[in-house]
């Protein structure tokens, strides 16, 4: 339990205890496992809590410590007033920061593992560098609050030409946003997504509501997602690179982008809540549609084809029919006997 010299010191309101912290050192001060809330409220009586906005709570012991009005109170009860609280440091894991005002608090190198943040507010509250694996900030809007740092997500490459009308084309597109970027500090990896139409960055899992209902099973091939989480997580977007087990993935290469608070991620998208939020570069090449068959058919002179990208017996009868059909349509529509070697092949009819 709480130090009684400590716990009477907190009792007597932050001027007193940041006079006595201004001239003392407060790492080792306790006031672990102690409902500092229900305290209050039995020292200066219900709904005459005096706040504690400014209170320096740096480097104190607060393990287990709760925050919290006692039960008799109603449901939705504000919490203690501790805007702009120092936690610098603070051994916090587990304490209950229920509906607390947290605003500009600052958390800096804090323990907070499976501290309670359920219903407080946290606009413009400093998280660098602390802990929050396991916290609880259900209702809480951490996007308000500073839990990310450093810089704002770098902007994108300027592309001078999108459109994309040859393999050349594209190789050399790839080139130079690989350039741009050989000196990123996290050593960055391109992945590429390509679609028939400008459909928004959303993947098929949050595209219904049986998807939906199923996307827990279709991620525990990840056991590391059950684990406990750094809420911070939520708010990013990753890659997941499943297991090879089929021939489509091993083929594709196939990659999947997850995320628990995201439904598109489209880089703007992701950044619109904090702008600090880390966030990969986002690219769009675009194809016309005039050039498309003549992309096709350099794609299949470097081995690239249907059948090699969906590979499996329904994928070659399609990829046989379309070939047989686009055969067909120009021997109607040719006037010679003799065609031009095809894939290596002198072809006559």
């Amino acid at each position: 339990m709480a130090h009684p010299d400590h716990l009477e010191l907190f009792l007597q309101g932050p001027e007193a205890w940041n006079r006595r912290a201004k001239t003392t050192e407060t790492y080792g001060w306790d006031l672990t496992r102690e409902s500092l809330g229900y305290r209050l409220v039995e020292r200066y009586g219900e709904g005459n809590v005096p706040s504690y906005a400014g209170i320096n709570l740096r480097s104190v012991d607060l393990r287990d410590a709760r925050f919290v009005m006692p039960q008799g109170m109603p449901t939705f009860r504000p919490g203690l007033d501790l805007a702009g609280a120092w936690f610098l440091g603070a051994r916090a894991s587990g304490v209950s920061f229920f509906n607390a005002n947290l605003t500009d608090a600052v958390f800096t190198q804090a323990d907070l593992r499976q501290a309670d943040f359920s219903g407080a507010t946290l606009d413009n509250a400093l998280f660098h560098e602390a802990d929050l694996t396991g916290a609880n900030l259900t209702g809480a809007r951490p996007w308000r609050a500073r839990i990310f740092t450093g810089e704002p997500s770098e902007p994108y490459v300027s592309l001078t030409e999108t459109h994309v009308a040859g393999v050349g084309d594209l190789a050399a597109m790839c080139r130079t946003l690989r350039l741009a970027h050989d000196h990123d500090a996290d050593d960055a990896r391109f992945y590429y997504r390509g679609q028939s139409a400008p459909w928004r960055l959303r993947p098929s899992v949050m595209r219904s509501r049986k998807s939906r209902r199923s996307e827990a099973a279709m991620l525990r091939e990840k056991p590391r997602f059950e684990a406990v989480v750094d809420p911070r997580d939520l708010l990013k977007v990753f890659v997941v690179e499943p297991q090879q087990l089929f021939e489509r993935i091993r083929a594709q290469s196939g990659a999947f982008l997850v995320s628990a608070f995201h439904e598109r991620f489209e880089r703007a998208r992701v950044v619109q809540w904090n702008e600090k939020t880390p966030a990969y570069r986002h690219y769009t090449l675009a194809v016309p549609a005039g050039s498309k068959d003549a992309l096709l058919e350099e794609l299949a002179l470097l081995g690239v084809t249907r059948e090699s990208m969906f590979p499996g017996l329904d994928e070659a009868a399609q990829a046989i029919t379309e070939e047989v059909m686009s055969t067909t349509e120009r021997r109607d529509r040719s006037t010679t006997l003799w065609h031009e070697p095809r894939h290596g092949v002198d072809v006559r009819w």
